[in-house]
């Protein structure tokens, strides 16, 4: 259950420390803007954000649109929050994530070594 009294975000009360919050808060009003929503309609969507313990784009990005929308977010608004959210949390470790994308795909192409012929038991190469 939500409790009537709803800290601000941008207060620092609750959870979510006053950068946290802010740089939330600042989030979820640029990715309503890019919807046609304004600060004060996507101000209450921040606070349940908060609420939940989602105090950063980053936290977001682990999470899926249905898991938001399932919290009260419109599910057009999650599927954009998740989706603005993963080049968030890449930041330094862009390469790395990259590169296991890389992998997956190459594990899952058919083109397998199969176990005898795994890492570094490449003959010729």
């Amino acid at each position: 259950l939500r409790s009537k009294a709803v800290p601000s975000v941008s207060s620092g009360e609750g959870h979510a420390g006053p950068a946290m919050a802010s740089t939330l808060e600042a989030f979820v009003t640029r990715i309503g803007k890019t919807l046609g929503r304004t600060a004060e309609q996507v101000q209450p969507f921040a606070e349940l954000l908060a609420e939940n313990w989602y105090d950063t784009p980053e936290s977001l990005s682990d999470v899926t649109p249905d898991d938001l929308a399932k919290l009260g977010l419109p599910l057009r608004f999650a599927k954009e929050l998740v989706a603005a959210a993963e080049p968030q949390r890449r930041g330094l470790n862009s390469a790395s994530r990259e590169e296991d994308v890389r992998n997956r795909n190459r594990s899952t192409s058919g083109d397998s070594k199969g176990k005898s012929q795994g890492k570094g038991k490449e003959s010729g190469k």
